[in-house]
């Protein structure tokens, strides 16, 4: 990976991490299986556990890959959360939704959660995050910081601009 950063460097590139969450985590499952709510339900897709260890890993991650990256930001990903069924069907899940004062089955309340917290673990670095404009969509909050990476049409980033 340094030498990734380093010839991009001399190109004028900047290399951003990419930690792409809740979604996308499969590949999370891999190294650490722990840390995935993944279920048997038709049309479904495994998600990150919000409650809790993610947040510990990502922080570590950041760490360890801090000297690693001089962008200054940490792209976080949240795009193509197809389903919730995983964390809805999940009772570990309900019991932390619970526990945290989030609408019971109110999925999308606990998405932004998510996404808040993992924003909070970006700042602790000294480092904005970076969303991929569901995020924006779903009415995240969204620290000031926080850039929306728009891949679609123009509305979006003109919405997006507006927000601020």
């Amino acid at each position: 990976m340094q030498q990734i950063v380093e010839t991009g460097k001399s190109f004028g590139i900047r290399v951003m991490l990419e930690f792409d969450m809740p979604g996308h985590s499969r590949i999370w499952a891999n190294g650490y299986p722990d840390l995935v709510i993944d279920c048997d339900l038709p049309g479904s897709q495994p998600l990150l556990d919000p409650t809790g260890p993610v947040y510990d890993v990502l922080d570590g991650l950041l760490s360890e890959f801090s000297g690693l990256q001089d962008s200054g930001y940490v792209h976080l990903g949240g795009d193509e959360v197809s389903s919730m069924a995983c964390w809805e069907q999940s009772a570990k899940v309900q019991a932390f939704m619970k526990q945290e004062g989030l609408p019971a089955g109110n999925m999308t309340a606990l998405r932004e959660y998510f996404q808040y917290q993992v924003q909070l673990v970006v700042q602790k670095h000294g480092l904005a995050s970076v969303f991929w404009q569901e995020v924006f969509e779903v009415g995240s909050k969204l620290l000031p910081t926080t850039v929306i990476n728009s891949w679609g049409n123009n509305h979006s980033v003109v919405d997006v601009a507006r927000a601020g």
